[in-house]
């Protein structure tokens, strides 16, 4: 039997290059809680929630095609796990005449972790939801939590 993780897929009415830097744009579809940057190989970014973060480096970036980025560390308060660390995050992005198709699949989030079902939701709002939101009326719906970076990383 083979593991599947998680993904999602969805098509919007917009450019490769619109839909490519708008996933890039994480304060705009994610959380505003963002720091760093995640627009060229090797940028590190971190963003929180309340008690929960995630640090990124950006392993693969093609402009206008897809991007990789790998979760470096952790903390998910909900399960007090760090069951990210370690894991990718693909994002591609492919051309359908006027349309663009997205796909995202989070290597290493499988239904065995702890956090699946929580993260499951969590990301069918924000890349599903959110993102794509941000990509056909123009705003997103990211977390506005008020929180600083080194407070999320206190907390655990």
């Amino acid at each position: 039997m083979q593991i599947q993780n998680y993904q999602c897929h969805f098509t919007v009415p917009v450019s490769t290059e619109k839909a490519f830097n708008a996933i890039n744009d994480v304060e705009a579809w994610w959380t505003q809680n963002t720091t760093g940057k995640s627009t060229s190989p090797g940028d590190v970014f971190t963003v929180s929630f309340g008690k929960t973060f995630v640090h990124f480096s950006v392993q693969e970036l093609i402009p206008g095609r897809q991007v990789i980025w790998k979760i470096e560390d952790s903390w998910l308060d909900f399960v007090e796990e760090k069951d990210w660390n370690g894991t990718y995050l693909h994002w591609q992005v492919i051309p359908k005449g006027d349309r663009t198709e997205i796909t995202m699949v989070h290597i290493g989030l499988t239904p065995m972790l702890a956090c699946f079902d929580q993260c499951e939701k969590g990301w069918d709002f924000y890349a599903k939801g959110s993102l794509y939101r941000l990509l056909t009326e123009g705003e997103g719906m990211p977390d506005q939590r008020r929180c600083s970076i080194s407070d999320a990383q206190e907390q655990k």
